[in-house]
């Protein structure tokens, strides 16, 4: 069983996965007897079943993600299997959206404060008389 063949959004990130990433989502649809493997409309993760049709892994651009019972280490199971092609593309586009200038300038409101009353020590209101001076 391999991620060949399926369409959609994930074609869209499969493509940048590396030949390790490859190698490890393969090792895993071995390892787990996957026999199935599915596209939810949503398109955000591959649903890989074994031949009794339980889900037991779900491939997400940036991870592998193992349902109860089926991860090797106590890490895999709470973290899952960093994928690490999504990783290096996602450092990549954040680098090019921070090097992009500004187009709108931040607008700033200085508003002065009209002090505290020196009777009853609280923020005067905008007209600048507290009520205890009345």
């Amino acid at each position: 069983m391999s991620v060949a063949g399926l369409t959609g959004g994930i074609q869209e990130w499969r493509r940048n996965l590396n030949d390790e990433d490859r190698v490890t989502i393969q090792r895993e649809l071995v390892r787990l007897q996957v026999k199935t493997l599915a596209q939810p409309n949503s398109g955000r993760f591959i649903n890989c079943k074994n031949a009794a049709g339980r889900t037991v892994l779900k491939i997400y651009p940036d991870r592998i993600a193992f349902a109860p019972g089926c991860a090797e280490t106590e890490k895999m199971a709470t973290e899952g299997l960093p994928l690490s092609a999504f990783a290096v593309k996602e450092r990549e586009k954040a680098a090019k959206v921070a090097a992009k200038p500004k187009t709108k300038a931040a607008l700033e409101i200085q508003v002065e404060s009209p002090g505290v009353c020196q009777t009853c020590f609280l923020q005067l209101p905008v007209n600048g008389r507290c009520a205890c001076d009345e």
